[in-house]
């Protein structure tokens, strides 16, 4: 019995093993700009639905995936950069500023702490008033400002 244990429990670890080698390639492509969706595309990396299992899962590797996303947006924006410093045709221009608008749109999500359009505070308060006639409240009634005409 303690034999099927050690096995069991090594299969377990070089499962895990595997699981650490193939997450740090996914990595490395998502840190070069590649979506995802191409990524798990290749026949020697997994399926999406079991990374976005995985990330579910557990949160170290969500907190990867995404840091790795996050890095990967700043390689598209280096990249796009790049390509409009050297001279265009007027379609190719056409092309490059379509894929600029949507990696800028891409990037404020991402990286909407550094690339985020200004956020909105909400302010919660209550709204509640109270008008009484001396003695004790017998009854409340609540009304929103928006039913009072």
């Amino acid at each position: 019995m303690n034999s099927e244990q050690n096995t069991l429990s090594s299969e377990i670890q070089e499962k895990k093993s595997q699981q650490l080698i193939t997450l740090d390639k996914i990595s490395t492509e998502l840190e070069k700009g590649i979506p995802l969706t191409k990524i798990c595309k290749d026949k020697s990396m997994p399926s999406l639905s079991t990374v976005y299992k995985w990330m579910r899962e557990d949160d170290k590797i969500y907190n990867t995936v995404m840091k790795a996303r996050r890095i990967g947006a700043f390689t598209l924006l280096d990249e796009i950069n790049e390509e409009l410093a050297n001279p265009k045709s007027n379609q190719e221009m056409m092309y490059w500023r379509e894929k600029l608008t949507h990696v800028r749109w891409m990037v404020s999500k991402l990286i909407s702490d550094i690339f985020g359009e200004k956020s909105k505070q909400e302010i919660k308060q209550d709204n509640t008033i109270t008008i009484r006639w001396g003695g004790q409240v017998k009854k409340t009634i609540n009304v929103d400002a928006q039913d009072v005409e």
